[in-house]
C-alpha cells in the first residue's frame, strides 16, 4: 500500500486526491478542472508508480446555456450533457499519461439589439439575444506521452433558442447539430475527425467539435464559431462570435468551447458550438441550430460508457488502483 501511494504527479493547476477504499479499488487519483472556466486549461499529468490494473473513468463536459423571453420559442435551454466512459487497463511503471479534463461551454452573454456595454444582460434587465450561439463542453481525454489514446468521454453540444445541446455520446461518433431546419444541421465526425465543415453557405456558423486525430476547418471570420483544438492546438476551446465574446453584455470569455476541443457559439444569427471527443459533435450553418456531442472511445477491457451520463457541468477523471 505505501508504495502505491508514492504518486509522482504533475502539480500544474492539479487538483487530486487519495481515498483509502472503495468498490473499484484504491482511488490513486481524483483530477477535476479545479475550479477553471473556460477555453484555456491544463494538461494534467500521473507517473504510474507500480505496474498492475488500473480502473480508469471520464466524464466529459456539459454545452452552454442559452436563455430569452422573446423570439423563436423563448425559454431556458440547456446544453448536452457530458458522457461517462469507464475501462480497465494494465498500465507499466513509469508510464507517463496525459490528462484532460474537459470544461464546461460557454453561455450566450450577447445583449439584444448587439448594444455595446460593459454590464451583464441580467445588469441590464435585457434578455440575452435571441438567435445567439453557446459553446460546446470540452471532451476529458487519457493518453500516454507517446500518443497512444486509453479514454475519452465526449463533451455535450451547445443549446440555441428553442432547442437543448445534444449530449455527448458513449460512442465513438459524435452526432450532428439539431434545430429548426434539418437542412442547416451538419453531422458529427466519426473515426476521430472532428465535426463537418459548416462554412460553406453559411450564415453564422457555430464552430465545431475537435476529434482526437485534428481539428475542423478555419472560421469563416469573427462573428461565427471557431472549432475547438486538437491535440497539436493544446486542447484549446473554440472562440465565440465577436458581439458573444464578453465585450457586449456578458461576462468573457462568453460563449466559447470548453477546454477539450469545445466549439464556439456564433453571435446573433448563428450556431452553437459541437461538444469535443474522440469523434467532435457538429454544429449548424445558421440559427436556431443546437450543437451535437461528441463521441468517446476505450481501448481497454470491460469498457462501458453512458451518453449524457455526467450529471455535473465539468468534465472529470478519476484512476483507481485494482486489487491483485
Amino acid at each position: 500500500m505505501a508504495r502505491l501511494l508514492q504518486m509522482y504527479v504533475a502539480l500544474s493547476a492539479l487538483s487530486f486526491n487519495f481515498v483509502t477504499a472503495c468498490q473499484d479499488g484504491f482511488v490513486v487519483l481524483n483530477l477535476t478542472t479545479n475550479g477553471s472556466k473556460g477555453r484555456f486549461g491544463v494538461i494534467q499529468h500521473f507517473t504510474v508508480p507500480r505496474t498492475r490494473r488500473y480502473k480508469i473513468k471520464a466524464w466529459g463536459a456539459r454545452g452552454g446555456t442559452h436563455s430569452s423571453n422573446y423570439g423563436y420559442r423563448p425559454g431556458i435551454y440547456y446544453g448536452g450533457k457530458g458522457a461517462f466512459q469507464e475501462g480497465i487497463f494494465t498500465l507499466t511503471e513509469g508510464t507517463v499519461l496525459n490528462i484532460v479534463v474537459g470544461h464546461r461551454g460557454g453561455d450566450s452573454v450577447e445583449v439584444k439589439g448587439g448594444r455595446y456595454t460593459s454590464k451583464t444582460a441580467a445588469e441590464l434587465g435585457l434578455s440575452v439575444e435571441d438567435n445567439a450561439g453557446t459553446g460546446g463542453g470540452g471532451g476529458s481525454f487519457v493518453y500516454t506521452s507517446s500518443n497512444v489514446l486509453l479514454l475519452t468521454a465526449g463533451g455535450g453540444g451547445g443549446a440555441s433558442a428553442g432547442y437543448n445541446g445534444v449530449d455527448g455520446q458513449a460512442g465513438t461518433s459524435g452526432t450532428g447539430s439539431v434545430g429548426i431546419d434539418s437542412s442547416k444541421s451538419r453531422s458529427g465526425g466519426t473515426g476521430g475527425l472532428p465535426g463537418q465543415c459548416n462554412k460553406a453557405g453559411a450564415s453564422y456558423h457555430g464552430g465545431v467539435g475537435a476529434g482526437w486525430v485534428s481539428q475542423g476547418c478555419a472560421r469563416a471570420a469573427s462573428p461565427q464559431g471557431e472549432t475547438g483544438g486538437s491535440r497539436d492546438q493544446g486542447w484549446v476551446g473554440g472562440r465565440a462570435g465577436g458581439m458573444n465574446s464578453g465585450n457586449n453584455g456578458g461576462p468573457p470569455p462568453g460563449a466559447v468551447g470548453g477546454f477539450g476541443g469545445g466549439g464556439g457559439g456564433s453571435e446573433d444569427n448563428g450556431a452553437s458550438g459541437g461538444g469535443g471527443g474522440y469523434s467532435g459533435g457538429g454544429s449548424g450553418t445558421h440559427q436556431n441550430q443546437a450543437g451535437g456531442g461528441g463521441g468517446s472511445y476505450c481501448n481497454g477491457s470491460s469498457c462501458s460508457g453512458a451518453s449524457g451520463g455526467n450529471s455535473n457541468d465539468d468534465g472529470m477523471v478519476q484512476i483507481f488502483a485494482l486489487p491483485g
